[in-house]
């Protein structure tokens, strides 16, 4: 419609309205096949509606790239016989992995890898679903990002601050700086000490402003009488909270797989503590993963909070998973969780 006056109607043939409720379902649902086909070529992927990301190991003499190229040619011609088309210049690479790690790969990829016939540079960094990824796996650039933004939001809300109760300010400030904050914050586990700080510098100052006090007062009783966690404790309560779901849904498969329950060869007191097995690892970067990370910061709870998850294994039939999709004691877990992270020193949060 244009100044009161309607087009003809035409019956859609294929696709759905841009903007629909059914869009994103049924784009997931018709494009369901590439997981079948990026398997095949022996890769791993995530989807989100028509965000695909492949990832898989390479070495020096970049025998798996083949593979990675193989199978993105095969993906753009499968887009083509059914009627989408594969952007490749709107593909990003990157190489992850140590100092070292990189720096053998690195002479032999200056090109990049190949996307359906388009060689794609390596990127210094790249953005998931909002999350921005480096080389190294520090999120410099992800935490700089959420600075920058919680800092533009803050200088606004400080200019109407004085027309606000306590309670408008705070209602704001948890939506638009503490979300940012919380967004995606599990994967931070093991942040630099350096990042912490520049994050609990803006949930600090945020505080600040809420209250209405000056930045010379102590920020640990003003996150208190706002009932705000700190930053390094809002991850762990992120990361033990999906821990949680995970052991009670066995949903997503791709971390209730990384989650094994601790199971001694022989019968000890320790094993009806609900406890987890923890790999070992030999970097510091593998040490940061979920399936380290969760499992060490599940076993240090405390055991009350531990036996609220369920450990049975998933059900057999057709439906995967007989338990239901929010676990019944959900909300004591979280309350017994919070409690706990509030009483525990900042020097024992890593």
């Amino acid at each position: 419609m244009w100044d009161g006056k309607k087009s003809a109607c035409l019956p859609i043939t294929a696709g759905v309205p841009q903007g629909s409720v059914l869009g994103p379902l049924l784009f997931s649902a018709y494009t369901s096949p590439i997981s079948r086909l990026i398997s095949a070529h022996g890769l791993h992927h995530h989807s989100y509606a028509d965000d695909t990301t492949l990832w898989l190991s390479v070495d020096s003499n970049l025998t798996t790239i083949a593979r990675l190229e193989s199978c993105s040619s095969a993906i753009a011609t499968w887009y083509l016989f059914n009627g989408l088309q594969l952007n490749p210049d709107k593909s990003d690479a990157l190489l992850v992995g140590t100092r070292d790690g990189r720096a053998s790969v690195m002479p032999s990829l200056t090109s990049g890898p190949s996307i359906a016939g388009c060689n794609i540079p390596l990127s210094v960094s790249t953005k998931i679903l909002g999350v921005t990824f480096d080389s190294a796996l520090n999120f410099d650039p992800h935490i700089s990002n959420i600075c920058k933004s919680a800092n533009y939001h803050l200088k606004a809300l400080t200019h109407i601050r004085n027309f606000l109760s306590v309670s408008s300010a705070n209602l704001i400030a948890t939506a638009i700086i503490s979300s940012r904050l919380d967004y995606c914050n599990s994967i931070l586990n093991g942040l630099s000490t350096f990042n912490l700080n520049r994050l609990q510098t803006i949930q600090n100052r945020a505080a600040r402003i809420v209250l209405g006090v000056g930045r010379r007062v102590s920020s640990e009783p003003l996150l208190r009488q706002l009932h705000w966690l700190p930053v390094a404790k809002r991850i762990q309560y992120k990361t033990a909270l999906i821990t949680f779901k995970t052991l009670h849904t066995h949903q997503p498969s791709y971390l209730s797989s990384l989650l094994i329950p601790y199971s001694p060869s022989r019968t000890l007191r320790s094993s009806s503590n609900n406890f987890l097995t923890v790999p070992k690892v030999t970097t510091t970067l593998q040490s940061r993963s979920f399936s380290v990370a969760a499992p060490h910061l599940w076993n240090s709870l405390p055991i009350p909070i531990r036996l609220l998850a369920n450990f049975s294994p998933p059900s057999t039939g057709l439906c995967p998973t007989s338990s239901s999709p929010i676990p019944p004691n959900l909300t004591t877990f979280k309350h017994l969780l919070k409690t706990h992270l509030f009483d525990l020193p900042p020097s024992s949060v890593t």
